[in-house]
């Protein structure tokens, strides 16, 4: 094993020094500003367009129409500003109207056709015709400011006037926040604690999945060169792959502290600015040591795992087809992410986050957004370290067969027989 600091250097500098790390390193905030932020901006750009409903008021109150708008436009409607009312002044049936109105729906003069009909005064029930299903979207105001029309429109015949609907509508604004204090004595606020909690485990997951598979096709490049046969003629498989795995996932923190010395530094130089409602005062230097750690046992266990798989397939094409149960063990646990922000502490939580392969975003989760026991978290890494150890030197005897049987697959038999042979 004294020869594994000398395999690790060696694989880090050539990692480091290659133009996927450069161009990874150089887009990788950005593109995870872009699915962080693309969608919401996208949601916000397409949520202040400019709606045209038409409306058909068969309701037989003549200030009903002018209650809408004035409904509408009311803040409190969130999104009703950008929807704009007409009128129908055309005295005919319902269908004449709306075959008069269908082409200009169709053509996008108009969004909708809202039909209120004689019984909504006692029903509550108007109908919202279109062409398109997004409708269903937008109009969520719509019925907000109908709502409070008939609302409205009830407390008159008990003498409440329209001045006082405001305030009977008034709800109440719940906030959650940590009973402990920081050092500063500031109360920190458990959504912003969620939130950012979330990014971070969202980050977890796309890196231990991304330098995961790249360590698979790594080893799958390295069996096709026979150069590494000279290399195993001075170290044993289980060191050789050992070295490679731990230098990837040295680069991996590599990139995390460069992008963390960036930021920090746009920061300080006033270049960027963080909001004003951001509390990050539980990013303890406990919780980024968490991070790191989870992060480096996680890509470890996951690289093991993929680069067991490469080392029993001789093509990508291959490994695709094996690597499916792999991913599946890293969606898991983000498919229990809810059931543990709900209780951190719960059973379910408890369980998933001392096996091994869900350790990782599990455990973290539980760290973030909660304070489990710390023989929870001695014990979840203790088992994560002797798991990885264990899939390191299974891959390593995976790797030798791997060399022996160049050219072909080997067979489920022969790697029985060298996971049983000593190394």
């Amino acid at each position: 094993m004294n020869k594994l600091p000398l395999v690790m250097i060696s694989e880090y500098l050539v990692r480091v020094r290659s133009r996927a790390f450069i161009i990874s390193t150089l887009l990788g905030p950005i593109l995870l500003l872009a699915i962080s932020l693309g969608p919401a901006l996208l949601a916000s750009r397409t949520s202040n367009e400019t709606r045209s409903v038409m409306v058909i008021d068969d309701s037989g109150d003549s200030g009903l129409f002018t209650s809408l708008q004035g409904e509408i436009g009311d803040p409190q409607v969130g999104g009703g500003k950008n929807i704009r009312l007409q009128l129908w002044g055309e005295g005919s049936s319902l269908d004449a109207a709306l075959s008069q109105l269908a082409p200009q729906v169709d053509n996008g003069s108009y969004d909708g056709v809202l039909y209120i009909p004689p019984s909504f005064l006692q029903k509550g029930d108007a109908t919202l015709y279109g062409s398109n299903p997004s409708g269903v979207v937008w109009a969520d105001p719509v019925e907000d400011a109908l709502g409070r029309v008939l609302i409205q429109e009830h407390l008159k015949s008990y003498g409440i006037d329209k001045s006082e609907l405001n305030r009977v509508m008034m709800g109440a604004n719940l906030h959650a926040e940590d009973i402990a204090r920081d050092k500063t004595g500031k109360k920190g606020s458990m959504e912003m604690r969620l939130a950012v909690g979330f990014v971070l485990v969202f980050l977890l997951y796309m890196m231990i999945l991304a330098y995961g598979i790249q360590s698979m096709n790594s080893v799958i490049e390295d069996k096709t060169s026979r150069v590494v046969e000279v290399m195993l003629a001075s170290v044993t498989p289980t060191v050789l792959m050992a070295g490679k795995i731990v230098a990837s996932a040295l680069v991996g923190l590599t990139q995390f502290a460069i992008w963390g010395i960036l930021a920090t530094g746009l920061i300080g130089q006033g270049l960027f600015s963080l909001p004003a409602n951001l509390d990050l005062s539980f990013l303890t230097p406990a919780i980024w040591l968490a991070f790191a750690a989870f992060f480096l046992l996680g890509y470890l266990l996951f690289a093991c795992l993929y680069a067991a798989i490469g080392a029993l397939c001789n093509s990508t094409q291959d490994a695709q087809q094996f690597q499916m149960p792999v991913t599946i063990l890293v969606v898991i646990p983000m498919l229990l992410l809810q059931v543990v922000m709900q209780n951190p502490n719960g059973n379910i939580a408890v369980i998933f986050s001392l096996i091994p392969v869900f350790t990782p975003i599990m455990m973290f989760v539980r760290i973030a957004l909660g304070n489990p026991p710390l023989w929870q978290i001695i014990l979840s890494l203790v088992l994560l370290a002797a798991t990885v150890g264990f899939m390191a030197k299974v891959t390593g005897k995976l790797f030798r067969l791997s060399i022996l049987s160049f050219g072909k697959s080997p067979s489920w038999k022969q790697v029985v027989r060298m996971l049983r042979s000593p190394e």
